[in-house]
């Protein structure tokens, strides 16, 4: 099983990540763009795991998230990783005041005990819109990327939290949320 911890997109943003998404497509050359319902933020990517581990990943992300109360999310910015002059991914940015942030190195430290390795990369939370397959002739998708790099696309409260499966397959990536994680209102994280 191909496994990820995710926050999922309100139907709003999504279409509204849609009307943006389309507007970089009319000027990709070559790029694979997400599928609108497929929309999320990552916050982390466990890649194979053993049914058998399943379980014991589930109670560890909820002993994480019990921690946490709902918060707000603003999803807003572009950009492309890793640089303008190599672009591989065209992301939309999410600014939760540092609350992704804390859930991800928790989540990082407590998971490692269960055998994932933690993340060597800086965390950056972010929607990944689509995957650029080859950087040359990119010049009017890094202007549109530009174009937008301050626009908000809007913010809603983070409520649950996912534990998804990532099937790839011919027509792309399709995902299976296996459990959902209510993150009640306590004295904890805002």
């Amino acid at each position: 099983m191909r496994l990820f911890v995710a926050v999922d997109l309100p139907s709003g943003i999504k279409e509204i990540l849609g009307g943006f998404a389309a507007g970089l497509e009319q000027v990709s050359k070559d790029a694979r763009f997400t599928d609108i319902q497929n929309l999320h933020i990552t916050l982390k990517f466990l890649g194979e795991t053993c049914e058998s581990t399943v379980s014991n990943v589930e109670d560890t992300i909820n002993g994480v998230l019990s921690g946490f109360s709902p918060f707000k999310v603003e999803v807003l910015g572009s950009g492309v990783f890793p640089s303008a002059q190599a672009p591989r991914v065209a992301w939309v940015g999410a600014e939760s005041f540092g609350v992704l942030e804390a859930i991800f190195c928790k989540l990082g430290n407590r998971l490692e005990s269960c055998g994932f390795k933690k993340d060597q990369r800086m965390f950056s939370p972010h929607v990944t819109i689509a995957r650029i397959r080859s950087s040359k002739k990119e010049t009017q998708l890094l202007k549109y990327i530009r174009e937008n790099e301050k626009n908000m696309f809007g913010a809603f409260e983070v409520n649950r939290v996912d534990l998804m499966e990532s099937r790839l397959t011919s027509r792309g990536a399709q995902y299976a949320c296996l459990r959902t994680f209510d993150l009640v209102r306590t004295g904890g994280h805002v």
